[in-house]
């Protein structure tokens, strides 16, 4: 993923890169954007606040989720932009 003109911090872009190596791209990625649907992207927020998601066990941190929906938030945006999905996948909680 790669920004033109990036204002993205370092720190940002490395978060945003594990979030979709780590997550993201293992859950959603098999899918194409015009087949997703506001339950995929509803059950995977649930699914990243769940016990036992971190890797040594335990729950994801509310700044590690808030990465999470942001780079999902933001990704969904540009792909309406773009005309590659409807402005109907992005649910309530992918519009906050």
């Amino acid at each position: 993923m790669q920004q033109t003109g990036s204002s993205w911090h370092p720190r940002t872009l490395t978060n945003y890169k594990e979030a979709l190596k780590l997550r993201i791209l293992p859950a959603l990625g098999h899918l194409r954007l015009d087949v997703i649907k506001p339950m995929h992207l509803l059950s995977f927020i649930d699914n990243i606040q769940e016990e036992g998601i971190r890797k040594g066990g335990g729950k994801l941190s509310p700044a590690t989720i808030n990465i999470h929906y942001t780079l999902l938030r933001s990704l969904f945006k540009k792909a309406v932009e773009w005309g590659a999905c409807l402005p109907a996948i992005l649910p309530a909680i992918l519009s906050h």
